[in-house]
C-alpha cells in the first residue's frame, strides 16, 4: 500500500515504474524523468483499460484513491466512466508538511513532538485541503481549539504553524506556490509567565535542610544545582559519560542528551562525585530515577521550604520554584561575584553561557572557535561548588543548633 512518504521516497529509474496500491484499483506511474502520476486500472467489457487521474502531488493520494474507487463502481454498474473532474490546482497540506519535515523540521530535536502535534491538532482540520485554500480562519480555529484544552500547548501549535507556513512561502515556494502567509496575523492566545525563579542564599540553606524530602530524587536535585545542567542531561546521565575528572555529555544526535547539538563537558567536583555513588554498568543511569516522575518530589520540597520561610517569620506567600530554576540561581549568584582588587567579574558572562551550554552564535563561535573552555568552566564550577559546600555546612549547623528535624536521606532508587 502506498503512503505519501513512500511516494516521495521513490526514485526514478531508467525504465518506467508502475507500482500497485493494493487493495485500491490504483497505480503510481514513475517516469524516468521523475514525473509521478496516478492511473486507475479497470476492466470494461472484458478488456483492461487505464485512466490517467493526474500528476502527484497536484492530486493527493487520498483523492486519487477516491477517484479510482468511483470509476470502479461506475464500471461495476455497467456505466462507461466519464472524464474526471479537473484535479486540484495545488498540493494538499499534508504533502507539503511531509516535505517541510523532510527538508527542515525533521532535523530539529523536537521532530517527534512536531509530528505528534501535526497528527493530533492540525492534520484533522487542514490535512486534506490544498495548501493554497487554507485560510487565516482555519488556522485561528486550530489555535483556539488547542487553547481551550491546553493554553500553553496552544503556543507550541501556533509556533509550528508559523514555521511551516514561513517555510511554505520561502524555501518551499517551488512546491507550494503559496504567495501569502495565512499565519501572518494569527496572534498568540496565551501569555506565558517567565519561569526563572532564582533562589536566594537563605533559600539555598533551606534547600539543603529539606532536600531529603525529595526521597530518591534528592541526589539528582543537588547534582542539578551543582552542575548547572539541564534536567534531561542529569536524569539521563549514564556511567560511560562520567570520566575521571569530568562529565562528557554528547549531543542528542550522538546518543547523548545535550541540547543545541553542542557537547556539554562539565568538571566533576568531588561533592558531585560523592552524590553519584559507586560506579555501575556503563549503560546504566547514574541516578536511576525517571525524568517524568519528579513533579511530586519538587512539590514536597517546595512545601518544606515554605514551612522554613514561615518559621523564619516571613509572612509573604512562598513562590514555588522548579528544577530549571537551579540554573537561574547559579547564574544570578555567580554573576554578582566581583574580584575585590580588580573589580572584575570572577566569572564572566561568556563563561556563564558556556556553563549553561548555550550555543555561541557569534561569528567567532560559529566559524572559528572550537574550544570547550574546560579550564575556565572548571574554575567557575570550583568556585560555585565550594560556595555551596559552605552554604550546606552552615545550613546543617544551623539545623542542629535550632533543633530543626532533618528528614532522613533516602538511598532508594527507582528503576
Amino acid at each position: 500500500m502506498l503512503t505519501p512518504r513512500k511516494i516521495e521516497s521513490i526514485k526514478p529509474e531508467a525504465q518506467r515504474l508502475e507500482i500497485k496500491d493494493d487493495p485500491y484499483p490504483l497505480l503510481l506511474v514513475v517516469q524516468p524523468s521523475g514525473v509521478k502520476s496516478f492511473q486507475c486500472r479497470v476492466r470494461v467489457g472484458g478488456k483492461q483499460q487505464r485512466k490517467v487521474l493526474g500528476r502527484w502531488p497536484l492530486i493527493s493520494l487520498a483523492d486519487a484513491r477516491k477517484a479510482a474507487l468511483d470509476i470502479k463502481n461506475t464500471v461495476t454498474q455497467g456505466i462507461t466512466p466519464v472524464p474526471l473532474v479537473k484535479p486540484q490546482t495545488g498540493p494538499d497540506t499534508t504533502h507539503c508538511f511531509i516535505l517541510f519535515m523532510e527538508m527542515e523540521g525533521g532535523k530539529a530535536k523536537t521532530a517527534s513532538e512536531r509530528w505528534r502535534m501535526w497528527e493530533k491538532d492540525i492534520k484533522p482540520n487542514i490535512g486534506t485541503k490544498p495548501i493554497e485554500t487554507v485560510t487565516r480562519t482555519d488556522l485561528s480555529d486550530i489555535v483556539a481549539a488547542k487553547y481551550a484544552t491546553g493554553p500553553t500547548q496552544s503556543n507550541r501549535v501556533r509556533g509550528l504553524l508559523c514555521r511551516f507556513f514561513n517555510w511554505s512561502v520561502k524555501e518551499g515556494w517551488s512546491i507550494t506556490k503559496l504567495e501569502a502567509n495565512p499565519m501572518a496575523l494569527v496572534s498568540r492566545m496565551h501569555r506565558e509567565k517567565p519561569r526563572d525563579r532564582p533562589l536566594s542564599e537563605q533559600e539555598l540553606k533551606w534547600f539543603f535542610q529539606s532536600v531529603n524530602r525529595a526521597g530518591a530524587f534528592a541526589g539528582v536535585f543537588e547534582a542539578l544545582l551543582r552542575t548547572i545542567t539541564r534536567r534531561s542531561e542529569m536524569f539521563e546521565l549514564q556511567w560511560f559519560e562520567v570520566l575521571e575528572d569530568r562529565i562528557a555529555i554528547s549531543p542528542k544526535d550522538g546518543a547523548g542528551n545535550a541540547k543545541n547539538g553542542t557537547p556539554n563537558v562539565i568538571w566533576l567536583h568531588p561533592t558531585v562525585e560523592a552524590l553519584m555513588g559507586s560506579r555501575g554498568d556503563p549503560r546504566n543511569k547514574v541516578f536511576g530515577v525517571a525524568k517524568v516522575g519528579y513533579s511530586k518530589p519538587v512539590e514536597r520540597l517546595n512545601k518544606a521550604l515554605a514551612q522554613c520561610a514561615v518559621k523564619a517569620g516571613i509572612n509573604e506567600p512562598w513562590v514555588d520554584f522548579n528544577i530549571h530554576d537551579f540554573r537561574a540561581t547559579a547564574v544570578s549568584l555567580m554573576g554578582d561575584w566581583i574580584d575585590e582588587y580588580t573589580e572584575e567579574p570572577l566569572v564572566t558572562p561568556f563563561i556563564l553561557d558556556r556553563l549553561l551550554n548555550h550555543k555561541d552564535i557569534s561569528v567567532r563561535g560559529r566559524h572559528y572557535s572550537k574550544n570547550e573552555w574546560f579550564p575556565q568552566k572548571r574554575s567557575a564550577l570550583r568556585l560555585w561548588n565550594d560556595y555551596l559546600d559552605r552554604i550546606k555546612s552552615q545550613a546543617l549547623s544551623e539545623a542542629k543548633t535550632h533543633n530543626i528535624v532533618l528528614s532522613s536521606p533516602s538511598n532508594r532508587r527507582l528503576s
